[in-house]
């Protein structure tokens, strides 16, 4: 599942050569989505509180879901596939 915070990575984003142009448009759709993501992220700080309480347990689960995004995606993406691949194809143009 998708999920960002702020690092500034999108600034560095490098495409591998050749590229293969009949993907050029998804590449600059996939592009534009990731970029506007970290931009409009929430600051580390949610994900620093997680890692802490992780540190300090004494039986960690295997997975933590930080954020709004990561309760609420992958219970539409199973019990609604097909609206989530709705979803998933607007946000990328595709």
């Amino acid at each position: 599942m998708w999920s960002y915070c702020y690092p500034n990575l999108h600034q560095a984003f490098e495409c591998a050569e050749p590229t293969i142009r009949d993907y050029d448009v998804t590449r600059n759709n996939a592009l534009k989505v990731f970029s506007t993501s970290i931009e409009n992220a929430p600051t580390p700080e949610p994900i620093a509180k997680v890692v802490l309480k992780i540190i300090h347990s004494k039986n960690p689960y295997f997975s933590y879901r930080v954020g709004r995004d990561a309760a609420i995606l992958p219970i539409i993406q199973f019990a609604f596939t097909k609206l989530f691949e709705f979803g998933t194809r607007k946000k990328f143009n595709i």
